[in-house]
This record gives C-alpha cells, sequence and structure tokens, in this order.
C-alpha cells in the first residue's frame, strides 16, 4: 500500500481514525485508500509518472529479494533499496539501504485528506467536521489546477515516447489526374 499508519499521525489523532476506521461497516480504511488513489490518479494520469508518484510501501521481510528503489517500512522508519538484496537489514547494511522516504508529501496528505472524507461519508449516521470537508475540497482543487497545467508540482513526469501515438491532422490533398 502507498500509505501506512504513521502517514496520519501528522493529520488525525490515532483515537479518532480508529473511531472512524472501526466504527464503519461499509467501507475499510483499506478501500478508503484505494478510492483516495484512484481519485488522484484520475487528475495525474494524463502527465505524471503514476507508478513512481504511488510507490508501494513494503513491510521489510529478511527472505524477500528487493529491487533497486522498492520503499520498505521497518522499525517504525522509511527506507529505500538502492541495490538488489536479501537478507540485508535496513539500518544496518548502508551499501543495500538508505534512510528516507521517496514518496511526495504533498500527495500523502492529499491522499489522507480524501481518505478520511471518504471513511466519513461512508458513515451516514457521523456528521463531516468541517475541517475534513475544508481539506477535501483544497484537496480537489489542487488537483484541477494540476490536471489544468495551472500548477506544475514537483512530480515525475510520464517519459516523452509514452505519449498518445494518434496524430491528428490528415494527409495532403492529392491530385489524380494523369
Amino acid at each position: 500500500m502507498f500509505l501506512f499508519d504513521e502517514d496520519y499521525s501528522s493529520q488525525v489523532r490515532d483515537e479518532v481514525l480508529e473511531i472512524i476506521s472501526d466504527s464503519n461497516d461499509e467501507i475499510t480504511r483499506q478501500d478508503a485508500e484505494l478510492k483516495a488513489q484512484s481519485l488522484i490518479e484520475t487528475y495525474l494520469n494524463n502527465r505524471y509518472d503514476l507508478r513512481k508518484i504511488f510507490l508501494d510501501v513494503l513491510a521489510w521481510n529478511n527472505s524477500a529479494t528487493y529491487n533497486a528503489d522498492n520503499l520498505i517500512h521497518h522499525e517504525g522508519k522509511t527506507y529505500y533499496a538502492l541495490q538488489a538484496s536479501t537478507g540485508a537489514t535496513p539500518g544496518s547494511a548502508p551499501e543495500h539501504w538508505q534512510l528516507g522516504d521517496k514518496r511526495n508529501k504533498h500527495i500523502i496528505s492529499i491522499t489522507i485528506d480524501i481518505v478520511l472524507y471518504k471513511l466519513y461519508t461512508s458513515n451516514n449516521t457521523r456528521a463531516i467536521p468541517s475541517h475534513v470537508e475544508r481539506n477535501y475540497d483544497d484537496a480537489l482543487s489542487w488537483l484541477e489546477k494540476v490536471s489544468a497545467g495551472k500548477i506544475g508540482p514537483n512530480l515525475p513526469l510520464l517519459p516523452k515516447d509514452t505519449g498518445n501515438p494518434v496524430k491528428a491532422g490528415s494527409e495532403p490533398k492529392q491530385s489524380h489526374y494523369w
């Protein structure tokens, strides 16, 4: 998954997240995260490399093989792989792992804003706090501006050759007189 528990701590208290996640039978937090990511992707997919934006954060396992640039979570910290490895422990193998998070902080923040809104709206009996609605509206507004090209965020762009192969236009008019 793109998000993990520690990502929420800067935007919502643990007990609030637990209440809105646990009291909700219709939608789980994981479902809300996938819906939020899908919504964001609809705004960014024409110009930005979604595979590089929505990096999966994996839980470290000493028997798993990791490739260069894999992002893992181990003992409350995020590391990215500098090279392929199996069994190299993050934090004790600096030639294999570097401490740090390559995910865009603003994308993390707006994803959480959308997740919280989805969790609140899926339970009709709970009133949506005004700051949750405001954050959701701000996230959508930002995404609309990015999609329209009014804002140029620091996100990885699609490679040039992956554009639309269809070319608009026509062939020059031809004359068939002999």
